[in-house]
């Protein structure tokens, strides 16, 4: 009985959390990455054409702690960083490769004490982010403005050629799209569409972010083996990155 017991018990963290709270995290995070996609796209077209300009891809570390007034009593938090415009930045898959071999190179050389929010070893370089001390860390995201539409190094050109108002005045008709992956197995892709059919969020994930409708997660089960070859590296790739952050900042995948 006491063996029964003992294997009864969660493995994780997030698993003693109930269901409605893991939800609500989940849909938290997709509208966090498409409000940061759209930050993205008016940083990149404000800097079009600068020594500034800024590459297709950026990257977006998650992070929760208690807050009993938000929902699910938890809140998020959300660093970022943004890439300069060159050959290195263009390739998603091979970007977050990069990534995943500095981050742990930092950890190599620092240790626990290595932080990707903090430290000469920063992961970011957008605005501070202040996290309370037991903040824990959700997961990772990328936002990218290459999408159906085409490729942002032949979609910004064109546009900032025939559009009066450039860049940024044609912001509401380029499209964004944003893949990221959680501490509790989740996997997801928040499309903003510039013009989205009636009642699409743009979320597809592969674990509810609705508790009120169940079933509408499962057609995405299989979502990081959809695409072609660069698109199942990329998700490889941004998988390959979380674990290695989850095993340093929170191996017992607490939400």
């Amino acid at each position: 009985m006491a063996d029964e017991q003992q294997s009864a018990e969660p493995r994780f963290g997030y698993e003693s959390v109930d269901a409605r709270t893991l939800a609500s995290l989940r849909w938290q995070v997709g509208s966090r990455l498409k409000r940061a996609n759209a930050g993205h796209l008016s940083s990149a077209g404000l800097k079009f054409g600068t020594r500034e300009a800024l590459g297709p891809h950026a990257l977006l570390l998650f992070f929760v702690s208690d807050a009993p007034n938000e929902p699910g009593g938890r809140l998020i938090h959300t660093a970022s960083r943004l890439f300069r415009d060159s050959r290195d930045a263009y390739h998603l898959p091979t970007l977050l490769d990069d990534l995943t071999v500095t981050a742990r190179g930092h950890i190599a050389a620092a240790g626990p004490q290595w932080h990707p929010l903090y430290t000469s070893r920063s992961m970011i370089n957008g605005k501070d982010v202040h996290l309370p001390a037991e903040a824990r860390y959700l997961g990772v995201g990328v936002s990218t403005l290459d999408t159906d539409q085409g490729l942002w190094s032949d979609i910004a050109p064109s546009l900032h050629e025939t559009l009066a108002a450039g860049i940024f005045g044609a912001s509401q008709q380029i499209s964004g799209r944003c893949y990221a992956r959680l501490v509790d197995g989740t996997a997801m892709q928040v499309d903003r569409d510039a013009y989205p059919a009636l009642g699409d969020n743009g979320i597809r994930c592969t674990r509810p972010v609705d508790i009120d409708h169940y079933d509408s997660y499962r057609r995405y089960a299989d979502l990081t083996s959809r695409g072609d070859h660069d698109h199942q590296q990329m998700w490889q790739r941004l998988t390959a990155l979380h674990e290695l952050l989850t095993a340093h900042l929170n191996p017992g995948r607490d939400v």
